[in-house]
């Protein structure tokens, strides 16, 4: 498990927490991380507008990116190439290239929009991104075009995930709403869940074989359970 925090530092804990066994340290708070798809990488935003990537085998931490006039909130890394996406409350969601001197290869601008997550698609060469007005972005990067906008939400969209097979994203809010979309069909929202109001920091993960849906931070103290398909709630898991 990592943690980042406001002071910083990024800490790799043992399983138990018993122990931080690797300790990094960033300019800036850190607000955001995202692991590489083989885990072996992790990818961290801060409060500064900068993007470090640490290495766990190495222990090394490299600075790779400075050029967000705010902070980042999210950032995720390509399932495919060896590229990032990075949100930001500047106003802008940009896609980078990992190799090299880590140029910027796109960028989507939202003018006075706060993008608050981003996930790329499992298969296509795409990116889904929330935002604090509760619309949902879908972009294509290779076209730098719009696929898809929806505002099903009436907070800030904070975290998205989308099902392995490529048929369901899925959002969450601030509002402790849950949203469900039809990948195949322009993303058409096709099932939603309210849970608690006043969600601050909503996290979301789907089972391996894409029947399940698990959201954090929707209910207090408890790990919520859900179908997948009608995103019925199935159980709550005290935590």
């Amino acid at each position: 498990a990592v943690t980042g925090g406001a002071d910083g530092k990024l800490c790799a804990w043992r399983l138990d927490f018993g122990a931080c066994w690797l300790e990094r340290e960033l300019e800036g708070p850190v607000v955001a991380l995202s692991p590489s798809p083989d885990g072996l990488k992790l990818l961290a935003g801060t409060r500064r507008g900068a993007v470090g990537l640490l290495d766990f085998a190495s222990g090394q931490l490299a600075p790779l990116l400075r050029a967000h006039t705010d902070f980042i909130c999210a950032v995720a890394s390509d399932p495919h190439n060896r590229e990032l996406a990075t949100a930001s409350c500047d106003g802008t969601v940009r896609v980078w290239e990992l190799d090299g001197a880590a140029p910027q290869l796109v960028e989507f601008e939202v003018p006075a929009g706060c993008a608050r997550s981003v996930a790329y698609h499992p298969a296509d060469y795409s990116l889904a991104c929330g935002f604090d007005d509760g619309t949902v972005r879908v972009f294509d990067i290779g076209s730098t075009s719009l696929l898809a906008e929806h505002r099903q939400h009436r907070g800030r969209v904070l975290a998205l995930a989308h099902a392995h097979g490529a048929r369901r994203l899925f959002s969450a809010a601030s509002d402790g709403s849950l949203v469900a979309y039809d990948s195949a069909h322009e993303y058409q929202p096709c099932r939603s869940h309210a849970a608690t109001p006043g969600a601050d920091s909503p996290c979301l993960a789907v089972s391996a074989d894409d029947t399940l849906l698990v959201a954090g931070g929707l209910q207090a103290s408890a790990l919520l359970l859900l179908d997948a398909a009608s995103l019925l709630p199935l159980a709550a898991v005290p935590l």
